[in-house]
């Protein structure tokens, strides 16, 4: 080695330094060499690049001097977070030329704070001399969230949620549902069951919860529901219609179930047109409300609740008060001298009653009370008499501000219609047309007079039912015939239209024609021509014209009937379009037994009539003549007739439009052979199509009433022989009374109960009825109904049921009900071996609508066209109940 220009001798090198000489003389110098020379080295082994958090990391690390003539002096292993904060160390003291340690350390402890995220390490090696090495690394640590349960597992927008899991980070957990942010308001991370308190937030729907945490992200299994709205009600004011009103700005509240807590989730609309929501109540243990405001520009409709749950809308019609109307009537149509309530709406009544005047057709009714109410208000009068159809008006006297109805309120005439009279032997059968609506009509007055200008008419009957049969010996004598309808307070009205009968003369009419088949239009008529007054009569001829409008009506043969088939007399007709003929050719002298009927003419209706169009059938009788054996002419009464398009409603016996206990009893009548069915009858009670009327025809009727429908074909023997008993057990009839029990009122929105029971009852299979009330004072609680028997009777079967069944026909204030059990129910004998009593049935409930009307006028709860079917038969009384304010009760028969 040289230095400079010198050639230097190397003398010694101890590792730390080297010795040398640069001339002969030996002088010697030294110079440092080492350790920067000698570097250490070292090495960090099994630590994987991830981890979770709450694992075990352990490691391996070794170290060499990096020289023979150095050695280890130490090693040291830290471990560091993201931010430089010191996690973990490990320090080691060594000798030697190269070691090997190893090492662990935990993530799970939280108080040394391992989170979620990226950590490096560092080992540092140093030798003798002095020399360092770092090795450096790193790894991450994650922390895999869990998620368990949450309670409730449904709920609405701003109702709380309580998710359990594990391994969350408070610091930055967000929950949504369905993508929607669901704010969480308190978190627990303590390292066994965390769990996260959030609220649904708006917007959100059904779907499963999604839980992000700590860099994790996790979605339950289960799914969470977001109620649909339910709306229960309608809280308002009340029209006079009944319906909830309320002018526009003011308040509406729905009341319901599953509405939001939060009021921004919520959309109200009425009609369609949307409603400022005011404010929301929620809760999962009572019911829940919304606060909406009207909208000046909605419609009367439904109102309806839309959430992030869904929509629901009201079964019930709004309605917006905006004008002063007349919104109704209490009865369709009233006769003259009737009271009749008038309702309304708006601010235009004076709070004086005698102030409103009302007018029907121009002409002033008396005025008795009325109310002062912006939603149901109402004007109590007396219809006038002479008033025809027309617009009903009130006039506010003081502010002169008058109402008029929409539409013509039809003012009826009390004078019954179409008074028609049909001789048989000596009696002259009437009957008539009652006004449509009228409901104060108590009776009729039936006047006869023997002269044309009915100037000496008397009175010589009343009937309750719009007929009435006349007997009368008279020979040769024609009478005349008018009737008066009795109605209001015992007022009388017109007589009718005067009508003749000739009795005791040969008659020959046709009676109306009657359906056989079919229904309505295209169906087939059966009409029958009778002679009338032919007791001892021998004849030699007889011949007669039917017409009718053939573009209504088509005549398709002519049919021998009793008369003719009895004595066997041959005979010949002419069909024709309008025209229908028939002439007997051979009659015998014997003379008739008695009168009926001869032919039968059969009729097609043509398509598209309407159901109750009356056809006339007119017998001509400048062809229809009738000769005695010597061929001399017989004076001849000649009666026409009509045929009245019907519907052939199967059940309907009594063709009233309903299939009910009347029915059944005029079937069972039928079928015991007490009385003969028309061919209407029989075509309506023919349930089983049996071409005749039986026990099994009773029993599908029976079934109707209760079901509602007709059952299939099965054998009624059981029935039948509950009908040969009542037959042979006719003798034995009992006398049974039906009756209400008493109840009393003290307030305005009380609730009353109507009890409904039978005296005197030995057995029974089922009954119906009819309960009237009075709507403008009394409300049916069709929910508080009581559907028990008492205890003092017994079912034929103890599996069987006693059950009523109430159809309320609230707009009518009626209430229709059937009682019955499949075999039957009796009363129990007493200790004496009697069954007589009071056995009470259910209870009728009512609510008081307008307790101070009541205590004017009292509130009727009746009985009406009540009756039942028993197994051995029975006779029926009724009587009725009424409800005074004041507490007092009064009671009818």
């Amino acid at each position: 080695m040289r230095v400079n220009t010198f050639e230097h001798k190397v003398l010694e090198w101890d590792g730390n330094y080297l010795w040398y000489s640069t001339d002969s003389r030996f002088n010697i110098y030294k110079i440092r060499v080492g350790p920067e020379a000698v570097k250490p080295t070292g090495s960090v082994a099994g630590i994987s690049a991830s981890y979770s958090v709450g694992d075990t990391v352990s490691y391996t690390v070794s170290a060499s001097s990096g020289g023979a003539n150095a050695s280890v002096s130490s090693m040291s292993f830290k471990v560091t977070d993201s931010a430089g904060n010191s996690k973990h160390t490990n320090s080691w003291t060594l000798s030697g030329t190269s070691a090997s340690k190893t090492g662990s350390f935990a993530t799970s402890t939280y108080s040394t704070g391992w989170t979620a995220g990226t950590y490096s390490y560092t080992l540092t090696v140093t030798n003798s001399y002095g020399s360092t090495a770092e090795i450096t690394g790193s790894f991450t640590l994650t922390r895999p969230i869990t998620l368990s349960t949450f309670y409730p597992s449904s709920g609405v927008v701003g109702d709380s949620v309580k998710i359990s899991g594990g391994n969350w980070e408070c610091s930055s957990t967000t929950v949504s549902l369905s993508g929607e942010n669901c704010p969480v308001t308190s978190c627990s991370d303590s390292g066994s069951t965390d769990y996260i308190t959030a609220t649904i937030g708006r917007g959100a729907r059904s779907g499963a919860f999604t839980v992000n945490s700590g860099g994790g992200v996790i979605s339950s299994t289960a799914q969470f529901s977001v109620l649909k709205p339910e709306i229960t009600g309608i809280t308002a004011k009340t029209c006079s219609n009944n319906t909830p009103c309320e002018k526009p700005g003011g308040r509406l509240t729905i009341n319901g179930r599953n509405f939001s807590s939060l009021k921004e989730d919520v959309t109200v609309k009425i009609g369609g047109t949307q409603a400022a929501v005011e404010a929301v109540s929620h809760s999962a243990s009572s019911s829940d409300y919304i606060y909406a405001l009207v909208p000046s520009d909605a419609p009367d409709g439904k109102v309806s609740v839309t959430t992030s749950g869904g929509a629901a809308e009201s079964t019930q019609s709004f309605h917006i008060v905006r004008t002063a109307i007349i919104t109704g009537f209490s009865r369709e149509a009233a006769l003259s001298g009737e009271e009749l309530t008038i309702y309304t709406e708006g601010d235009f009544l004076n709070a004086d009653y005698s102030l409103n005047e009302v007018t029907f057709n121009g002409i002033v009714a008396r005025t008795l009370s009325s109310k002062a109410d912006a939603y149901a208000g109402y004007v109590n009068v007396v219809v006038p008499g002479g008033a025809a159809a027309g617009k009903v008006s009130i006039r506010n006297i003081a502010a002169n501000l008058i109402v008029s109805s929409s539409g013509d309120y039809i003012v009826l005439d009390p004078t019954p219609k179409n008074l028609k009279a049909v001789v048989s032997g000596g009696t002259v059968f009437l009957s008539w047309d009652s006004p449509s609506h009228a409901t104060t009509i108590s009776g009729y007055q039936i006047y006869m007079s023997r002269n044309s200008d009915f100037s000496q008419a008397a009175l010589v009957g009343t009937a309750a039912e719009p007929a009435y049969a006349y007997s009368t010996d008279a020979k040769r004598s024609h009478l005349y015939f008018g009737v008066a309808a009795v109605y209001g307070s015992s007022k009388t009205s017109a007589v009718s239209n005067i009508e003749e009968a000739v009795v005791g003369v040969l008659g020959l009419a046709i009676y109306d024609a009657e359906i056989i088949s079919g229904a309505g239009a295209a169906s087939i008529y059966k009409c029958p021509i009778k002679l009338l007054n032919a007791e001892g009569l021998k004849l030699s001829g007889l011949q007669f014209r039917v017409s009718h409008d053939p573009a209504k009506l088509a005549a398709t043969k002519v049919e021998k009937a009793d008369i003719v088939e009895e004595f066997g007399w041959s005979y010949s007709s002419d069909v024709a379009a309008g025209d229908t003929r028939a002439v007997i050719l051979d009659t015998k002298s014997k003379p008739l037994s008695t009168g009926g009927n001869i032919f039968y003419i059969y009729f097609n209706v043509a398509q598209g009539l309407p159901l109750g169009e009356e056809i006339a059938l007119t017998i001509d009788p400048a062809f229809t003549k009738v000769s005695d054996p010597n061929g001399n002419p017989v004076e001849l009464n000649v009666q026409s007739g009509t045929l009245r398009v019907v519907e052939n409603k199967l059940g309907d016996v009594n063709r009233d439009n309903s299939i009910d206990i009347n029915d059944a009893v005029k079937t069972i009548k039928f079928s015991v052979y007490e009385n003969d069915p028309s061919n209407t009858e029989l075509a309506a009670a023919d349930i089983d199509g049996s071409k005749g009327i039986k026990a099994n025809d009773v029993g599908k009727i029976l079934y109707h009433i209760l079901e509602d429908y007709f059952p299939g074909a099965t054998s009624s023997s059981a029935l039948e022989r509950k009908m040969l008993a009542r037959k042979e057990a006719n003798a034995k009839k009992q006398k049974i009374i039906a009756r209400l029990g008493s109840a009393t009122a003290v307030k305005q929105g009380e609730k009353v109960g109507i009890s409904l029971g039978i005296d005197q009852l030995r057995s029974m299979v089922t009954m119906q009825g009819e309960l009237r009330y009075d709507k403008n004072i009394l409300s049916f609680d069709k929910n508080a109904t009581v559907e028990s028997a008492n205890k003092s009777l017994v079912l034929a079967d103890k599996n069987d049921q006693f059950l009523i069944r109430a159809n309320d026909k609230g707009d009518k204030g009626k209430i229709s009900f059937a009682l019955s059990t499949g075999k039957g129910f009796a009363a129990k004998e007493n200790k004496d071996k009697k069954t007589k009593g009071y056995h009470e049935l259910g209870v009728f409930y009512f609510k008081v609508k307008d307790f101070s009307r009541m205590q004017r006028k009292p509130a009727a709860v009746s009985l009406k066209a009540f009756d039942l079917f028993d197994v051995l038969g029975g006779n029926l009384s009724t009587q009725y109940q009424v409800i005074k304010g004041d507490g007092s009760v009064g009671a009818g028969k």
